[in-house]
């Protein structure tokens, strides 16, 4: 009776044991396309229970992981973040600019301006010239007004998109934090902690699109987290978090830490528009702040500062309008107001949004000059230095310095644009080989269900021996 008994334990864990292990098995083979899972892995350990008998038991679950892989891909992950998302603003400042064209808008502009005044120099008495060199600075005007009001646009939306970058970067931290107690929980009370284990590594990779980040094992099953210069972010089941006022992302005690939150989508968004990295020569890198000031300096370019410095443009203008107004000039008498743009000043810095022809011509109440012409339109040919954040053009035209503008930026968007395509092909082949290495091989556990199914049809089929060999002692007994 003992032996029996001892036959019917043992066979008794081999069904429960064979169970678990169809069911790791069934999971690994449903999950090999779920993006993260890992293959798992049930560990069986033999039972001893004496006279009572013996059999299997599953002692602990386990994964397949490869932590180097995995910190590869989270590095990958938020490099690749980064220059995507400049990459993704940078092909906007090309539509603003219009800097991919055969014939930019800016430059086009210029020109046309240019050739008008070249034109009408030729025939001053002629009202059509003059009201086409008055239309070709009215669209001069209102196209580098449009692209200071597109640039604010941009600038707004980077703001916003920081804001909802710091939102989603505490919630990513907080989930960490979360699955960490999670984890912690299962593992001291013997459960299957390992699709949590997934989660949270999951989690890890989404946190590295916003910014660069390392973790450290813990004993108990959770983990730490910190920036990659060592601020922490996540320890067990505690996490910091963020705020932003619209330039300064800020810690819980309120200090700025942009300089420390590097890497990922974050920074990028930081530092597309940070005024104090206007001399960097990283593409993509305080490109707001660049864009105003080189916008300002066509503006200036051809207004005078009151009190500061002076365009070519501006000067030949007025000298041209205080000629053409002389007592013995052809216009003594009319109205020929010495300006033909204006633009407010702030701080010396000429407001793009505010550069407008002199609105007397517009009306008609004002004239341009018919003396003087040909020295006007000389300044589009005379070349200058011009300098301005993130510009330094010298020796160059009116022309030329649109231009030079224009091929700044685009060279830019050119290299992130490479650069981009790059580190995305490195991060996708750090995700497809970390899914080869860690992920499941439907053959294999196709074979081992098999096995797991052979293994339990035994163990049945000892169960009912032993049963009809009870039963018939038993009935003998009896």
């Amino acid at each position: 009776m003992t032996s029996l008994t001892q036959a019917l334990s043992v066979a008794l864990s081999g069904l429960q044991t064979t169970t678990g292990l169809i069911s790791v098995a069934s999971d690994n083979i449903s999950n090999a396309n779920t993006p993260g899972y890992s293959n798992k892995t049930a560990n069986v350990a033999s039972l001893d229970f004496g006279a009572e008998g013996g059999g299997s038991t599953i002692t602990s679950y386990t994964r397949t992981t490869d932590p180097t892989l995995t910190n590869n891909y989270n590095a990958a992950t938020s490099t690749a973040s980064y220059t995507g998302t400049l990459n993704s603003y940078m092909t906007q400042v090309q539509a603003i600019l219009d800097s991919t064209a055969s014939n930019p808008t800016l430059t086009s502009d210029i020109s046309n301006f240019a050739s008008a005044w070249t034109q009408y120099s030729a025939q001053p008495e002629s009202s059509i010239q003059q009201q086409n060199v008055i239309n070709a600075g009215k669209q001069l005007a209102s196209d580098i007004q449009t692209i200071a009001a597109n640039v604010g646009t941009l600038n707004t939306q980077v703001q916003s998109d920081t804001s909802t970058t710091v939102t989603s970067l505490n919630s990513a931290l907080k989930h960490i934090a979360s699955l960490n107690s999670q984890i912690q929980l299962a593992t001291t009370s013997g459960q299957n902690a390992t699709d949590l284990q997934d989660q949270r590594d999951t989690a890890i990779n989404q946190l590295s699109t916003y910014l660069s980040v390392t973790s450290e094992s813990r004993s108990n099953g959770e983990i730490a987290v910190y920036t990659t210069g060592g601020q922490l972010l996540v320890d067990g089941p505690t996490s910091t978090s963020f705020s932003y006022d619209g330039t300064n992302v800020k810690d819980q005690t309120g200090a700025p830490v942009n300089g420390s939150l590097t890497g990922g989508s974050l920074q990028a968004e930081l530092d597309f528009r940070d005024p104090n990295q206007v001399t960097s020569t990283s593409p993509g890198v305080a490109t707001i702040p660049k864009m105003q000031s080189q916008l300002s300096a066509i503006v200036a370019a051809f207004v005078n500062q009151p009190g500061g410095s002076t365009s070519l443009f501006a000067n030949a203008y007025s000298n041209a309008a205080s000629a053409s107004t002389a007592t013995t000039a052809t216009q003594h008498g009319d109205t020929v107001d010495n300006n033909f743009f204006q633009a407010s000043f702030n701080a010396g810095v000429a407001n793009s949004s505010s550069f407008v022809v002199n609105p007397d011509l517009l009306n008609g109440t004002s004239q341009i000059p018919q003396t003087g012409t040909q020295a006007i339109a000389g300044t589009f040919t005379t070349t200058a230095n011009y300098t301005a954040s993130g510009l330094t053009a010298n020796g160059v035209t009116y022309t030329q310095l649109g231009a030079q503008v224009l091929s700044g930026f685009q060279q830019s968007a050119n290299i992130l644009s490479t650069q981009n395509t790059t580190n995305a092909s490195q991060q996708s082949y750090y995700k497809t080989t970390l899914a080869s290495t860690t992920g499941v091989n439907v053959d294999t556990q196709l074979a081992n269900l098999v096995i797991y199914q052979n293994s339990y049809a035994a163990s049945a089929h000892v169960i009912t021996t032993v049963n009809n060999m009870l039963s018939t002692l038993i009935s003998s007994i009896g």
